[in-house]
C-alpha cells in the first residue's frame, strides 16, 4: 500500500527503509522480487536501506554502500564489497554461506562472483565442506527440564475469526524455543493469551503446574515477562532510565541495587549512553531494546519476546541475544522468542515451532526445520543460504547448519 502511493506521484528515484523489518521471510522475498521488478519495468532508480543483507542482495543490486559512523568505507559491487571482508569487519552479518565458505578454508579474496554460488568451483567447495563437517565439535546442551509452560485443550476465538481450536503445546523448562510461522498464523494471539491480555474461550494455561486463569496481567507479569512488538504500547516513563527501572521500582526494590541492575542491562543492550536522554528522541529500533531492558532487568522465570530483533543492526541483534543466551544459561531462563529471523532461530533456538493459522505444523531442531522445504513453504518460510550451499556441496544441509552453529559457540 505504501508503495502504492509513493509510485502514484511518479517519482523516478524509490528510497526504502528497512522493507524488510516485521515481515515473514516468504513476505520479504515478495517485496523484494516486486522492487525489483517496478525498478525493471519502470525504470527507476532505487536505494535500500537494510541490515539483512543476505535477503536484501537477492535484489541483484548494482552497487552495495557500506556505511559506519557517518563515513562510507565501501562502496562498489556486491561481489567487491563481499571478497573485501569489509562486511564482516563494521560488524555487519554476512551471507551465511560465506561464512561457511571461510570457516571451510575455502579463500574467498580468489573469487569474483561471490555472490553467485553456482560460480565457485564446485568440486573444491564440495571437498572442503566435507572435510569441514569431518572435524564437528561437540557443544553439549543440558537436556530440558520439566514442563514450565503448558497449554491444554485451548480454544480461542475473535469475532469474526476461529484462531485456536483444541490447541495442546509444552513449553520445557531452560529451553530456547522459537516460534515461527507467516504473519497473521496466531504467535501475537498466543502471546496475549499467555499473558493474560486476552482471554481464552475455553482450556487451561499452568505455569510450573499452578493454573494462570485466575491471576492478573501484572501477576502473570511477574512469571513471565513479556516483550511486545511495537515498542511504543510498553513505554510509560519520559526517560531512557527511569523506563528500565520502572518495574523494580513498582516492586520497591533498594535504589541502590536498582541502579547496579539498569546499568548493567543498560550496557549490554548499547544503551547506556543514552540513559539521560527522552525516550520521544530514540528511534523504533532503540526503544524496542529499551522495551527489552525494562524486561531483562526483572529476570522473570520465562522470557517472551515478540521479534526481538527487528530493526536492529547485527552488533545490537548479538548484544540482545548474547544477553538474552546468558539468561537461559547462568539463570535457566526459559526463552520463548516469536521471530522471522531464520537466522535468530538457527543460532540461538534449542527448539523450533512452526506455527500456521492456529496450529503446530513442525517441532523440531531449527536445523531440520529450515532444511524442509515442503514445510518452509506451507508456514510461508524461507530456506537460509546455507541450505543451497549444502546442495551445491552434496552434503547434508542439517549437518552443515548444525555444524556452523557449533563453530560459533566455540567461538
Amino acid at each position: 500500500v505504501s508503495m502504492a502511493g509513493v509510485l502514484s506521484s511518479d517519482s523516478k528515484i524509490l528510497l526504502f527503509d528497512e522493507p524488510l523489518a516485521n515481515l515473514d521471510p516468504a513476505a520479504g522475498r515478495a517485496a523484494i522480487q516486486l522492487i525489483s521488478q517496478l525498478q525493471k519495468k519502470l525504470n527507476l532508480t532505487v536505494i535500500i536501506i537494510e541490515h539483512r543483507l543476505e535477503e536484501a542482495l537477492k535484489i541483484q543490486a548494482d552497487k552495495l554502500v557500506i556505511v559506519s559512523r557517518g563515513k562510507i568505507i565501501a562502496n562498489d559491487t556486491p561481489d567487491r564489497v563481499l571478497q573485501s571482508g569489509v562486511v564482516s569487519q563494521v560488524g555487519l552479518r554476512e551471507p551465511l554461506y560465506l561464512t561457511a565458505l571461510k570457516k571451510a578454508g575455502f579463500d574467498l579474496s580468489l573469487e569474483k562472483h561471490l555472490t553467485d554460488l553456482s560460480s565457485l568451483n564446485q568440486e573444491l567447495v564440495s571437498k572442503k565442506i566435507s572435510n569441514w563437517l569431518n572435524t564437528q565439535i561437540s557443544v553439549k546442551k543440558p537436556n530440558p527440564g520439566q514442563p514450565i509452560l503448558s497449554i491444554k485443550n485451548l480454544f480461542f476465538s475473535y469475532p469474526k475469526q476461529s484462531v485456536f481450536k483444541d490447541f495442546n503445546l509444552d513449553f520445557y523448562a531452560g529451553q530456547i524455543t522459537a516460534i515461527v510461522g507467516k504473519n497473521g498464523s496466531g504467535k501475537s494471539t498466543f502471546s496475549n493469551l499467555v499473558t493474560g491480555f486476552l482471554k481464552q474461550d475455553s482450556g487451561q494455561i499452568f505455569f510450573d503446574g499452578q493454573s494462570l486463569d485466575s491471576l492478573s496481567v501484572k501477576e502473570r507479569a511477574d512469571k513471565i515477562g513479556y516483550v511486545l512488538q511495537n515498542p511504543n504500547q510498553m513505554i510509560s516513563q519520559n526517560i531512557v532510565f527511569d523506563e528500565v527501572a520502572y518495574g523494580l521500582k513498582l516492586r520497591e526494590v533498594n535504589p541502590e541495587e536498582i541502579k547496579t541492575r539498569v546499568r548493567r542491562v543498560l550496557k549490554i543492550s548499547g544503551l547506556d549512553s543514552m540513559r539521560h536522554w527522552p525516550v520521544s528522541a530514540l528511534s523504533f529500533g532503540q526503544k524496542k531494546r529499551v522495551t527489552i531492558a525494562s524486561v531483562l532487568v526483572l529476570e522473570p522465570q520465562i522470557l517472551l519476546l515478540d521479534e526481538p530483533t527487528a530493526g536492529q543492526d547485527y552488533l545490537n541483534y548479538r548484544s540482545i541475544m548474547n544477553f538474552v543466551a546468558s539468561l537461559n544459561r547462568e539463570h535457566h531462563t526459559s526463552i520463548i522468542v516469536i521471530t522471522h529471523d531464520m537466522h535468530l532461530m538457527l543460532e540461538y533456538a534449542d527448539r523450533a515451532l512452526a506455527l500456521v493459522d492456529g496450529k503446530i505444523l513442525a517441532d523440531d531442531r531449527p536445523a531440520a526445520l529450515l532444511s524442509n522445504l515442503e514445510l518452509l513453504k506451507e508456514a510461508s518460510l524461507a530456506p537460509t543460504s546455507l541450505y543451497n550451499l549444502a546442495r551445491f556441496s552434496q552434503v547434508d544441509p542439517i549437518k552443515l547448519s548444525e555444524r556452523l552453529v557449533e563453530s560459533e559457540a566455540d567461538l
